[in-house]
Parts: structure tokens; C-alpha cells; sequence
């Protein structure tokens, strides 16, 4: 159970990190 806890808050914090990045990107390559 602790195995799949961890899994899923990797992809969680995966998920996120990849949105914060596609989210950052277009608004330092206007700048």
C-alpha cells in the first residue's frame, strides 16, 4: 500500500511539474 501511495504522488508531482513547465515556457519565450 505505501508502495502504490508513493507511485501515485510521483505521478502526481510529475503531472504537475510538466503543467507548471508548459504553463512557464510560453511566458518566458514572449518575453
Amino acid at each position: 500500500m505505501n508502495m502504490f501511495l508513493l507511485l501515485l504522488f510521483v505521478a502526481d508531482a510529475t503531472l504537475m511539474l510538466g503543467f507548471a513547465l508548459k504553463f512557464i515556457c510560453p511566458v518566458r519565450r514572449s518575453r
